[in-house]
């Protein structure tokens, strides 16, 4: 199946500077956080995805464990686009 998206489609990420609202930046973001990511799991708690024609809103919660040479930490996580 074939997704054609609009270029205005919002993001709201867990940090505070995670607001966007077009593919590329959404792109960036999504190469930003991976490029960063130490985690050596993923939880998914809960999630919602909506479909109607072609929009789609989909929110999550998870908990992203990242690898340290300490006390591992446990970050929460938010996330709807």
């Amino acid at each position: 199946m074939k997704v054609c998206i609009d270029d205005d489609i919002p993001a709201i990420g867990t940090g505070a500077d995670e607001l966007y609202s077009d593919q590329d930046a959404i792109r960036s973001l999504f190469f930003r956080n991976f490029g960063e990511a130490t985690a050596n799991g993923f939880e998914l708690h809960w999630r919602h995805v909506t479909i109607r024609g072609n929009c789609a809103v989909v929110a999550t919660t998870l908990t992203i464990h990242l690898e340290t040479e300490e006390d591992p930490p446990i970050v929460p996580i938010r996330w709807s686009i």
